[in-house]
């Protein structure tokens, strides 16, 4: 259950993908691939350890109003960051695209996700 901007997202960079591998495969760089893959890897790490140290308190939806509840977690990666399930995704949304060699939708990416 994702939004259409994500799936207008994966469409967008599955084209660029196979247009550039088809066209100009002289930009799909291997050793880039392995800076995307350990930029996706430590991003879904973030990502899954904010989830985990945010346990009860973490939410995929923006809460516009404190749920009484909701505690303040200042522990663990949230010590780190303040927000690292947002620095996770944009590692990994980032990472993806340069382990595609996708230098169009990697730019795309970094604009949207910051």
């Amino acid at each position: 259950n994702h939004s259409p901007e994500y799936h207008a997202a994966m469409a967008a960079c599955c084209t660029e993908f196979a247009l550039e591998a088809w066209a100009m495969p002289v930009l799909k760089v291997p050793a880039l691939k392995w800076l995307g893959l350990g930029l996706t890897l430590a991003g879904e790490f973030t990502r899954k350890l904010a989830m985990l140290t945010g346990g009860s308190n973490f939410t995929h939806l923006v809460a516009r109003e404190k749920h009484p509840g909701h505690r303040l977690v200042t522990r663990g990666v949230y010590r780190l960051c303040r927000h690292p399930s947002y620095a996770g995704w944009f590692l990994w949304s980032t990472g993806t695209q340069v382990l595609l060699c996708n230098p169009l939708c990697l730019v795309g990416f970094c604009f949207v996700s910051w």
